[in-house]
């Protein structure tokens, strides 16, 4: 008499390796937090100086307070958890929308291209960059009388124009200003002509657009010229 042979289950041959939780876990949370942390450093790293330290430092202190939150209630840390991620990585994501947007990381770039303390020329004339409503340059050297030949070029998109001015006092009224050039619209270029003061000392220079972010100084020495450029006579300060 036959008998019926039941299937003989777990005989296909195929084999299973099952990785424990205990591996997996901490394996996928370190390539979590690796990949956080090398975006967030790739992130400061196309930010101002000031800004990054200022959003790395409140990321580690967000970081340390959720870590000692968790140790001394983890129940209540288990349950918002949701909430507590938010807090420890809103730095992340103001960082993240500050590269997008470029705010606060281009101070640097624009100082940068200026050269610090960029002082063109004494009568060759150079361009003069407005971008992010600052100079590219924050000091211009001029003989006693010499005429300074330029070009505004605005990379913004408002207006800016540039104006001399005797003193500190002065720039309250754009109106005292001894020289102020037309006005350079958004994208725009605009050559100027200004002639230095007889008088050597120092005088500021601005946008009257922009009073307080885009100033300098215009340095003026005696002598006829800082490097005996083409000077200028006297006469042309007087517009």
């Amino acid at each position: 008499m036959a008998q019926n042979t039941p299937p003989q289950s777990g005989m296909s041959g195929e084999v299973r390796l099952k990785v424990p939780l205990v591996v997996v876990l901490p394996l996928a949370a370190l390539l979590v937090i690796g990949g956080i942390a090398v975006g967030f450093a790739l992130i400061l790293l196309s930010l101002e100086p000031a800004a990054a330290t200022t959003l790395a430092l409140i990321m580690a202190v967000n970081v340390l307070g959720a870590c000692a939150f968790y140790a001394l209630r983890p129940d209540t840390a288990r349950r918002r958890w949701p909430e507590l991620a938010a807090v420890v990585l809103y730095p992340l994501l103001i960082a993240i929308a500050v590269a997008q947007t470029g705010f606060l990381s281009e101070e640097e770039a624009a100082g940068g291209e200026g050269g610090g303390a960029g002082a063109p020329a004494s009568g060759g004339g150079t361009t003069i960059v407005a971008q992010n409503t600052t100079w590219d340059v924050d000091e211009i050297t001029l003989g006693a009388g010499e005429e300074y030949t330029g070009t505004l070029e605005n990379e913004d998109s408002v207006e800016h124009n540039i104006a001399f001015y005797e003193s500190e006092e002065d720039t309250s009224d754009p109106a005292a200003a001894f020289y102020t050039s037309d006005t350079a619209g958004g994208g725009e270029s605009i050559e100027f002509t200004v002639a230095a003061p007889d008088e050597p000392g120092e005088y500021p220079f601005l946008c009257d657009f922009h009073p307080t972010s885009m100033t300098g100084t215009l340095v003026v020495e005696g002598g006829g010229g800082a490097e005996g450029g083409s000077g200028g006579s006297g006469e042309g300060g007087d517009e």
